[in-house]
């Protein structure tokens, strides 16, 4: 038996909010992944690159998809898969999409479009959880304060500061 390696694990921001269905037995939910990257200039500068994914859920983790709204952000794990369709028009597609088998909220997002100020990194709570349980705080606190340090410093970096902190956060330039 001859295994291979399908895995990607992408964060990035919701572009706009998930489209959910039911589909024979269980949910199925869409959604695009925005994804930034800062590549340096000559210049010094930094420009901005965004990369689109469609990402693909089913189950009990689309109905997790499903609660969140666009902009949030989100770190998912799963499995790339190819895709072959025709249009309406008969014209032949081809695709790959990210089957998103975990999610978690990295940010949650305001109505008017700010982050909430609330730690990020923490998992969906399950339904009937309260959201901001002590004990999944707490265990959060601990895995933050067992984080290795980077093996760089700030003077020595040469891109862009990522976060403050945990190593989580806004880009800094």
């Amino acid at each position: 038996m001859n295994n291979t390696i399908n895995a990607v694990q992408l964060s990035g921001n919701l572009g706009k909010a998930p489209e959910y269905r039911p589909h024979t037995g269980s949910g199925l939910a869409t959604f695009s992944l925005a994804n930034n990257r800062y590549i340096p200039r000559e210049n010094g500068e930094f420009e901005k690159r965004t990369g689109w994914f469609r990402c693909v859920a089913w189950g009990v983790v689309a109905e997790k998809v499903a609660r969140l709204e666009k902009g949030a952000r989100v770190l998912v794990t799963g499995r790339l898969e190819s895709r072959e369709w025709q249009d309406t028009y008969g014209i032949h597609h081809s695709g790959i999409e990210i089957v998103v088998e975990n999610i978690q909220l990295l940010e949650a997002i305001r109505e008017n479009g700010e982050p909430e100020p609330e730690e990020s990194g923490e998992a969906f709570p399950e339904e009937g959880e309260a959201g901001d349980d002590e004990t999944a705080r707490e265990a959060a606190q601990a895995r933050d304060a067992e984080e290795p340090a980077l093996p760089f410093t700030e003077e020595a970096s040469p891109g862009p500061r990522i976060g403050g902190g945990k190593g989580r956060g806004k880009l800094k330039a």
